[in-house]
């Protein structure tokens, strides 16, 4: 059978890296990973004799266990890192199909040079690109593999497209949930100095 268009293989060695650990995080001793066995346990009783028909039980009961534990233990649970790893990678490719099939429709109908004045002509062109912002924040959410708050940051004048690194940010519990709930590219009042600073120095590295 083919492999899905995420699994490269470069993802799928890290995928079965990933679900060999006992801990996602790496912790010999993790205790969110103990109580996370005492949880399913709880749920479903101790093993039996029947060993693989107990490890499909508990891959049944994962998700109700994880869904009352706080975000950050659920970093702990490899299971639960894959799913949300094999989620993003799908989100990521589609995003970039989509960018690159926009910037192959944009080759294609490209529209002929303007050389005389009219609705859009050379001059109101060049002032069109001069006032054109220098960046623009496409999204902001968690990455899933340092799982820090991240910036999609757009660079129209070169159509490139950098990720900005939003950790240190001090966020109160009702700002996290309302910038969670934001629309793509919004941000609250509140927060819009202290991120466009992180992102104007990130550019300004960038270039």
């Amino acid at each position: 059978m083919e492999n899905p268009k995420w699994a490269t293989p470069e993802r799928r060695a890290f995928l079965a890296e990933l679900a060999q650990r006992r801990c996602a995080k790496g912790e010999a001793a993790c205790p969110v990973w103990q109580r996370f066995l005492l949880a399913i346990v709880d749920r479903i009783g101790l093993p039996d004799a029947n060993k693989e028909a107990w490890v499909m039980r508990a891959a049944l009961a994962t998700p109700q266990v994880l869904a009352a534990w706080p975000l950050g233990d659920r970093y702990h649970v490899s299971s639960w890192v894959i799913q949300e790893l094999i989620a993003f990678w799908k989100a990521y490719d589609r995003a970039e199909r989509e960018r690159l099939w926009k910037l192959e429709q944009r080759r294609l109908h490209a529209a002929p040079q303007l050389r005389k004045r009219g609705e859009f002509d050379t001059i109101r062109r060049e002032q069109y690109l001069a006032e054109r912002p220098l960046w623009r924040i496409v999204a902001i959410g968690l990455n899933a593999f340092t799982q820090k708050r991240t910036a999609q940051v757009e660079l129209p004048g070169l159509k490139r497209t950098i990720w900005v690194d939003l950790s240190g940010i001090k966020l109160e519990g009702a700002k996290s949930k309302k910038l969670a709930r934001y629309k793509r590219g919004s941000l609250p009042k509140g927060l819009v100095a202290q991120v466009d600073a992180r992102v104007a120095q990130a550019v300004s590295r960038f270039f």
